[in-house]
């Protein structure tokens, strides 16, 4: 869950900085210059140079975004930089300037930072410089208040403040929710409905983390692959309901064959799979032992023989190809149930394929 809600944070961060970088620094270049040729020529060096600050960091922020330069893991905290450039430069004016207008972009900043910050550590130092600037001057320079009481300013402050927490944590909890419907999709995708199983999806997943105990253990990454015979008989005879019966079967058969570490895979259709780590020898108890539960456990005896395809394939860890072990593994059980019925064999994965479905047809 955390990583999950972290990508969600970087995915928003980075969409966010993508957008608001080069929206920003035009505003601002734009407000520069009204800023400057509206105010007395005395003002206009120290309020080009307040706005040059937001206006380079963000500028560079929408460069690097750009060429793709930043980290998702930085994004976060690129954002609540951005803040912190705007933030500086506002407390610089209103220091200078001493005017409640430019107080009154400051306390908006305080509430934007909420919306914009997406951790709590990144909320707290995109406020720092905003909050307690803002509340120095208002306390200690008499020039910005003079129209107004100082409490006055300081609930309004406050009401900032209490806002930005509000959208700041309104925010998390929707990255949170979106971070728990992703990983509920996510698992939906990766189990298959009827048998419980997980699909290829969770195979992907899993093939990592096997081969890296297969490296531990020093044996061999095993895929063992399980194709149920005589399905599409019982589903036209029988119905689908005794079909999704046998198929049942075979899962409960498959799970109590395999071994505690087994990654048990529905692989698709009437194609079960079972991945792990062993040799040859371990392939072959797990074979056997699927066999005999299988019979124990048919419950139409009479409709479906209670007869299953396997082939496996073993390789080194550090040869382990996801996609070579399946071809490995697959072609050994065709090649396996040719051979039990005196067929030739077929060369290609494709023409295997069409001929057993014009034999089971």
């Amino acid at each position: 869950m955390t990583s999950r809600l972290d990508d969600v944070r970087n995915r928003a961060a980075l969409s966010e900085i993508a957008w608001l970088a080069p929206s920003m620094t035009l505003l601002f270049v734009m407000f520069a210059t009204y800023d400057v040729a509206s105010h007395p020529p005395a003002e206009r060096g120290w309020r080009l140079a307040t706005s040059l600050i937001p206006i380079g960091v963000l500028g560079a922020t929408a460069v690097l975004r750009r060429q793709r330069r930043i980290p998702p893991d930085r994004a976060g905290w690129v954002v609540a930089a951005g803040s912190l450039a705007v933030s500086v430069s506002l407390v610089i004016t209103v220091h200078l300037s001493g005017l409640p207008s430019d107080v009154a972009y400051l306390l908006m900043m305080v509430v934007l930072n909420g919306a914009a910050a997406l951790t709590g550590a990144q909320f707290l130092a995109a406020q720092s410089v905003p909050v307690i600037g803002a509340t120095a001057l208002l306390t200690a320079q008499s020039g910005i208040v003079a129209e107004v009481n100082v409490v006055d300013w300081l609930v309004v402050l406050l009401v900032a403040l209490v806002s930005s927490i509000a959208l700041h944590v309104a925010r998390a909890r929707g990255f949170e929710e979106l971070a728990q419907m992703q990983d509920l999709v996510e698992q939906r995708a990766a189990t298959d409905p009827l048998t419980g199983l997980g699909t290829r999806r969770a195979f992907d997943r899993a093939f990592d983390d096997v081969r890296a105990r297969a490296t531990a253990a020093e044996r061999d990454v095993l895929l063992v692959f399980v194709d149920v015979d005589g399905l599409k008989q019982v589903n036209d005879g029988l119905g689908h309901d005794a079909g999704d019966l046998v198929l049942l079967t075979v899962t409960r058969a498959m799970r109590k064959a395999a071994r505690p570490d087994d990654v048990v895979i529905r692989w698709g259709g009437d194609e079960f799979a079972v991945l792990g780590i062993g040799g040859p020898d371990d392939a072959k108890a797990l074979e056997e032992a699927l066999v005999q539960r299988i019979e124990a456990f048919n419950p139409l005896h009479g409709e479906w023989p209670g007869l299953v395809s396997t082939g496996a394939a073993t390789v080194c860890p550090a040869e382990a190809d996801r996609e070579e072990l399946v071809s490995a593994a697959d072609a050994d059980m065709y090649a396996r149930r040719r051979r039990r019925r005196g067929l030739p064999e077929q060369r290609s994965g494709v023409d295997r394929r069409r001929a057993d479905a014009h034999e089971d047809a």
